[in-house]
């Protein structure tokens, strides 16, 4: 089974998604509040990564994640943890979570993912 390949874009205080979903094309809606060139909605958008948090939220570029070995689980005092946000390395071919210097950087199914944020409701947290 393939991912679906969806995108979501910010505009006007909330999210619209895009893409081939469940199993057909969506559109924004036409209603969109704040019209978008086809340049701006390419650049503004971001893509699913195909990977869901702890929560069974869908998790996109730009998501801000709290990451854990899962050791926290199970109350282990030496947890690895981390937090950053979610890009696509280009050179690598994969998805990324930046700022994490522990070793659990790759967004993989190895590790515990939650949402803490994203970039658009809280651009405090890039800082």
């Amino acid at each position: 089974m393939m991912r679906e390949i969806k995108y979501r874009i910010y505009v006007a205080g909330r999210f619209d998604y895009w893409g081939f979903i469940d199993g057909g094309f969506a559109a924004l809606p036409s209603n969109n509040r704040e019209p978008l060139s086809i340049k701006e909605m390419q650049a503004r958008s971001e893509q699913y990564t195909g990977f869901k948090d702890r929560n069974d939220k869908e998790i996109f570029a730009g998501d801000k994640l709290r990451i854990t070995d899962g050791a926290d689980e199970i109350d282990l005092l030496d947890s690895n943890t981390g937090i950053g946000t979610v890009v696509w390395l280009e050179d690598y071919l994969l998805w990324y979570v930046t700022d994490i210097n522990n070793g659990l950087g790759d967004l993989n199914d190895m590790y515990y993912f939650e949402i803490i944020s994203n970039i658009h409701e809280t651009p405090e947290l890039l800082k």
